[in-house]
């Protein structure tokens, strides 16, 4: 064999090696004569599915960088990376990654650990009833089964398969019917075989590319182990108890009132809310938090220079792509309330009279 015919075959042969991963990623994907509710099922299903794998999220939503509200706008205002490990709802592990560390949340039953590789710091909590978004929301499965909480069959539809992950996925459309939404639709893709969804994109009203994508760019469907999840501080870190996660985790717990069971048409999505309400039906969502003056001054100041806001006897309000948010003037509580969703800003205006005129009660304890 000469030496120009044994090169050409080590070429054909590195060609042959990268070519066929490439085309069987690329191949069009096998779809299924399923209905969209059938789809709706299966996604419902998969809910006990355990997988591990990486998520890549795209945020488009100009949010304000403003005290105690941080991690969410780092989630919603640009990319992320993720690493998940889930084998239960209560047994995951979520890594956020950066270019300097992670944060590392860890929920094993009923407790948190957060650990913050830049800070050497570990910090562990009881899940709280109310809180702010989290990385583990944002992954593909907890996406879709929010966004198909509470909708009907007729706001389902069928799209066309897609390969993502490198797996056959069904597409599902979801075009809320909520009056007062700003959600246009959103569609995911479920895995073909187990009902998971890998991939799933917000649409706001009349928009032509998606305010929040998350996909799942790797993913294996075996069961992680125990030490996958599991985290041990490493030497010389800060552990420590922390006594609320987050902004929403200490007002409902000693806000002075408790909000109504239905907001601006939207019930609440849980009984055991108490000084916070969030209020959901599929992708359309409302909360209502309330917040010390020392919060809500420099968020209004934030809202304030976002172009197109304004402000009012009601408050200040600003509109985020299909995100509204108003924070109240004073309510009488020696607090604001930020009021925020996925709803119109006249939306936003109904819910704050409902409040104002009497929708609060006040807690038998007066707060705890």
């Amino acid at each position: 064999m000469t030496p120009v015919v044994r090169w050409a075959l080590v070429v054909a042969l590195a060609a042959l090696l990268v070519g066929v991963p490439t085309a069987v990623a690329h191949r069009p994907a096998d779809d299924a004569p399923i209905s969209a509710e059938q789809l709706r099922e299966q996604v419902a299903a998969a809910a006990s599915t355990a997988y591990s794998g990486y998520v890549e999220t795209q945020g488009n939503l100009p949010l304000p960088d403003a005290r105690g509200f941080g991690e969410v706008t780092s989630l919603f205002a640009g990319p992320s990376r993720l690493r998940v490990w889930w084998r239960t709802p209560t047994f995951w592990r979520v890594d956020v990654l950066d270019p300097t560390g992670e944060t590392d949340t860890v929920k094993i039953g009923d407790r948190l650990t957060r650990w913050v590789y830049d800070g050497q710091e570990v910090t562990e909590y009881a899940d709280p009833v109310a809180r702010l978004p989290r990385a583990s929301d944002v992954v593909p499965p907890a996406l879709a089964r929010q966004a198909l909480a509470g909708v009907t069959d007729e706001e389902l539809s069928r799209l066309p398969a897609a390969r993502v992950a490198g797996r056959d996925a069904l597409g599902l459309r979801v075009t809320p019917s909520t009056p007062g939404s700003t959600v246009g639709h959103v569609d995911l893709w479920s895995d073909r075989e187990t009902g998971l969804p890998l991939r799933v994109e917000l649409f706001g009203v009349g928009a032509v590319r998606p305010s929040f994508r998350s996909e799942l760019v790797t993913v294996d469907l075996t069961l992680p182990t125990p030490d996958d999840i599991a985290f041990e501080p490493p030497p010389g870190a800060d552990v420590h108890r922390g006594d609320t996660l987050d902004l929403a985790d200490g007002a409902d717990r000693f806000a002075p009132y408790t909000f109504p069971a239905e907001l601006a048409g939207l019930p609440r999505s849980s009984d055991e809310q108490r000084g916070v309400g969030v209020y959901r039906r599929g992708p359309t969502w409302l909360i209502a938090m309330p917040m010390l003056e020392r919060v809500a001054e420099p968020l209004k100041d934030q809202l304030r220079v976002t172009p197109g806001s304004t402000e009012d006897a009601r408050g200040t309000f600003a509109t985020l792509g299909p995100l509204s948010v108003l924070v109240t003037s004073h309510d009488g509580f020696d607090s604001h309330t930020l009021l925020a969703g996925t709803v119109t800003p006249d939306t936003l205006r109904r819910a704050a009279r409902t409040l104002a005129d009497g929708g609060y009660v006040i807690a038998p304890d007066g707060g705890r």
